[in-house]
């Protein structure tokens, strides 16, 4: 997790799964960690995070998807026209005018 915190810092995007059994401290630790990001006030840093289903593994991408649509403030019940403006604002705000190189996704 330091390791990925600091690549982070350094504007180096990360993906970390924190796994375990229930009870460990999983939550506590991601808490913490996020919670040293703004203490360190390391500027404008895009934090998601998300669960995944005991059950999922028969639900591919269930855990990315639930990513995107809490970043983008979408719920499972959206329309897909919603989500698809959504996530055409998002790309557009984050790449600017190289948005055009990903989209129409």
């Amino acid at each position: 997790m330091k390791k990925a915190l600091a690549l982070l810092q350094a504007g180096s995007g990360q993906i970390v799964a924190v796994l375990g059994e229930a009870g460990i401290g999983k939550s506590r630790l991601v808490e913490e960690a996020c919670q040293a990001m703004v203490e360190a006030d390391h500027g404008e840093i895009r934090w998601l995070t998300g669960r995944a289903l005991s059950y999922g593994q028969a639900l591919s991408f269930w855990t990315i998807n639930q990513l995107l649509k809490a970043d983008l403030g979408l719920s499972d019940g959206d329309p897909e026209t919603r989500i698809k403006v959504s996530l055409r604002r998002r790309v557009q705000e984050l790449l600017g005018e190289r948005s055009l190189e990903v989209l129409p996704i």
